[in-house]
């Protein structure tokens, strides 16, 4: 199936009065294991597209290598969590120039839900360049997890703050005393939010280090 669709991709890049109209978005799904097979996957259809476009057309290709290695946490307690993707990342650049995707820091779960779970444990979630720093309460349903979460993360010597609401949120809650909302879809938001802002932050870093 991966030839045939790769042989699509191509006939539309030829198809095309510029390459540049099209993204190519290799997606290497969720997980934590097996990044050497899963960039393999986006190395073999680059170079089966390139084959196939020849290098006057390969030189305009625009592709992004999409991966999610976040993990919904299990653990109690306070965890540094790595990020696997920019590995992944790194290993399939080796065919070509890719861009960085991922899924925001956001596990695809199979139902969404705007409300409150009934047995949710309070996470506070701040993103470091590569990796997660995550505070997850040991009481279920207990509203007080967020602001402890807060206080913990706060005082962790990982704790490096952006220009982020979420790690505002965070260091506003733990310097006032003062829960910023007992909701889990507002953390959630707010580690999503910083999982961005952060990830947005260390590309251009290592944009301007390349330079």
């Amino acid at each position: 199936a991966t030839r045939e669709v790769c042989a699509l991709a191509a006939d539309i890049i030829l198809s095309l009065d510029d390459p540049t109209q099209l993204l190519l978005i290799f997606d290497c799904g969720q997980g934590r294991t097996r990044l050497g097979q899963r960039s393999a996957f986006v190395k073999d259809a680059l170079k089966s597209i390139q084959e196939a476009v020849g290098p006057e057309r390969t030189k305009l290709l625009r592709a992004v290598c999409m991966s999610n290695s976040f993990r919904l946490p299990s653990h109690k307690g306070t965890r540094l969590s790595e990020n696997y993707d920019w590995e992944l990342w790194r290993q399939a650049s080796v065919s070509g120039p890719l861009a960085f995707g991922d899924y925001a820091g956001s596990q695809r779960d199979n139902s969404h839900s705007s409300y409150r779970l009934w047995d949710y444990r309070a996470t506070v979630v701040h993103s470091l360049p590569e990796g997660w720093l995550i505070c997850r309460h040991a009481n279920k349903n207990d509203p007080i997890g967020w602001l402890s979460g807060c206080k913990i993360i706060d005082a962790d010597l990982r704790f490096r703050p952006l220009a982020s609401w979420c790690d505002e949120a965070i260091h506003k809650a733990a310097a006032s005393g003062v829960s910023t909302s007992e909701e889990p879809r507002f953390w959630n938001a707010a580690r999503i939010n910083g999982h961005i802002e952060r990830q947005f932050a260390y590309a251009i870093r290592l944009i301007k280090r390349a330079a």
